[in-house]
């Protein structure tokens, strides 16, 4: 591939297009334990009344068992994860009661219910080779309390962002 020359003319307008394009995204960072997290999603699930939810378009889980099970491992190996990415909407009945969409982290936020309702059998764990066939249950009470208690950092971006940008955003970021 042969090497583009940029010229300073080409710079300034791509300069002009980021300027152009680019989004004032207002949100705030929180820190979460893992159990109230869990509660959030799983308290009104079956009347859609949760406070934090999953969009329709993103409710299937994709993970297998194997994968659930590594990042299962990589919180109890005290391993920072990734970022929960919310955003508050309206509610449907459309009072003033705000609900948190999931943007980004439906997965990780469904196996942490899997495995918190003891519905996740941990398998092929490379570390952890022990716990293989376990589930949440068969923790020790002090590792179950750890494992609830251990902190998950969300990104909760304000009402004001759009329904088209929440959407590119999670497109650009699993893509």
């Amino acid at each position: 591939m042969s090497e583009i020359i940029v010229t300073q003319e080409r710079k300034h307008r791509a300069e002009q297009q980021i300027r152009q394009e680019q989004k004032q995204v207002n949100y705030r960072t929180l820190d979460y334990p893992i159990a109230m997290l869990v509660d959030k999603y799983l308290t009104g699930i079956a009347d859609n009344s949760n406070e934090l939810f999953i969009p329709d378009y993103r409710q299937e889980m994709t993970w297998d068992e194997k994968r659930q099970s590594k990042f299962i491992e990589l919180i109890l190996l005290d391993f920072q994860i990734p970022s929960l990415y919310v955003s508050e909407v309206l509610a449907e009945n459309e009072t003033e009661d705000i609900r948190l969409e999931i943007v980004d982290g439906s997965q990780r936020l469904q196996t942490l219910a899997r495995f918190l309702q003891n519905q996740l059998t941990l398998c092929n764990l490379t570390l952890l080779t022990e716990l293989n066939g376990t589930r949440f249950l068969n923790l020790s009470d002090a590792h179950q309390n750890k494992f609830k208690r251990q902190r998950i950092r969300v990104v909760q971006f304000n009402p004001d962002t759009t329904k088209e940008d929440r959407r590119d955003f999670y497109e650009r970021f699993n893509s």
